[in-house]
């Protein structure tokens, strides 16, 4: 027969055995409630790898539009706007162009030669071949020479534009002023003549003119 003692002794481990259950039971919860953990990270990282990578997709297949810009002698940036935009503002079109007009007609027989390639950036290619043309069959560039006159023009009214847009790509403005051009000589000065000038001003790449403006015809007729 055994003794108290010995009953106790022999009942104390199974009165353990909840106790260890319980422990067990926490650590598998804690194991689950980790994988859990890992498992909405590893669902939230495969999200923001798919949101990388459309990201990058979108990127490969719309790639923002690159920015150039053209520089002149002295280092200063020049934005390259394309021509089929007008670029300047209205007023300052305007008072080029009066600017403009007004040295194309003002000559003298003795710098006419300075005067001419003064005023060519003024022009595109085309329009200052024209306009040469136009003053040698008027007979101005020679009766200037031969006769020694200036000729002298003063704008009689503000430009107005009349016309503007896309242009065969490019934009475009028409332009019409009125001034007075007269001949002065050594003894005499003719009477002002009331002409409009008719300008059609076209937009130019800044890289190569940094206006960015040109006279591309320039017709004169009286008012």
């Amino acid at each position: 027969m055994e003794s108290p003692a010995q009953e106790t002794s022999t009942a104390a481990p199974a009165a353990s055995r909840p106790g260890g259950v319980a422990q067990v039971h926490n650590l598998l919860d804690r194991l689950e409630l980790r994988l859990q953990l890992s498992q909405w990270l590893n669902l939230a990282l495969a999200g923001a790898l798919v949101l990388s990578a459309g990201a990058h997709g979108w990127r490969a297949l719309h790639p923002p539009q690159p920015e150039y810009f053209a520089t002149t002698a002295d280092g200063r940036l020049i934005p390259l706007v394309p021509i089929s935009e007008p670029y300047v503002a209205q007023e300052t079109l305007l008072a080029w162009v009066t600017e403009a007009v007004t040295q194309a007609y003002t000559l003298d027989y003795v710098h006419y030669r300075k005067q001419l390639t003064a005023m060519r950036p003024n022009f595109s290619d085309e329009g200052f071949k024209h306009h040469l043309q136009a003053l040698e069959a008027a007979g101005t560039l020679e009766a200037v020479i031969k006769r020694r006159l200036v000729s002298q023009v003063v704008p009689t009214a503000p430009p107005v534009v009349v016309n503007q847009g896309v242009l065969a790509d490019r934009y475009a403005w028409k332009i019409e002023m009125k001034l007075g051009l007269s001949y002065q000589g050594a003894s005499s000065q003719s009477t002002p003549q009331a002409l409009v000038a008719e300008v059609l001003v076209v937009r130019m790449p800044t890289h190569e003119v940094p206006r960015g403006l040109a006279v591309h015809q320039l017709i004169t007729r009286g008012s």
